[in-house]
């Protein structure tokens, strides 16, 4: 029975810490995609509900090449991005791990005038069975300011 709460608080304890990192590039050389974006984020855990984030700021910037992209969400650990047309990519791929788990984090996004739609999502995968141990979503839509 401590396990599966143990569990549970670590999840919530990580997604939290997710949200206060991140970093920003200040190169601005795209000026349709660049900007910073507001709105509210829906915030899940484990497919429930947990909060929504009124006002939240998502800043976009340009990053090493004409594809590239840098995210200051203050959600999740990803800062970076690529971009083709309309749609954004935020690859799968492992931001941290321990004996005991490793984090993934993928998501997907799409401009249209103006507005910045997105689905963010951050796992947390149990070493020993690869299984997911639980989830983190935030989705929403935003406005280029």
């Amino acid at each position: 029975m401590k396990k599966p709460i143990l569990l549970s608080l670590f999840i919530l304890a990580s997604l939290i810490y997710s949200c206060k990192k991140g970093g920003v590039n200040p190169k601005e050389t795209s000026p349709t995609i660049s900007g910073s974006y507001k709105g509210s984020v829906n915030v899940s855990l484990n497919g429930t509900a947990m909060a929504t984030l009124y006002d939240h700021i998502i800043t976009i910037s340009s990053g090493s090449n004409s594809s590239a992209l840098i995210l200051n969400t203050n959600l999740i650990q990803s800062g970076a991005a690529t971009v083709s047309g309309n749609t954004l990519t935020i690859a799968r791929h492992t931001v941290n791990s321990n004996s005991s788990f490793y984090t993934v984090e993928y998501g997907t996004g799409k401009f249209n005038n103006g507005t910045f739609t997105f689905d963010f999502h951050q796992d947390i995968i149990v070493s020993s069975t690869n299984a997911v141990g639980g989830s983190g979503e935030w989705t929403g839509t935003m406005t280029k300011e």
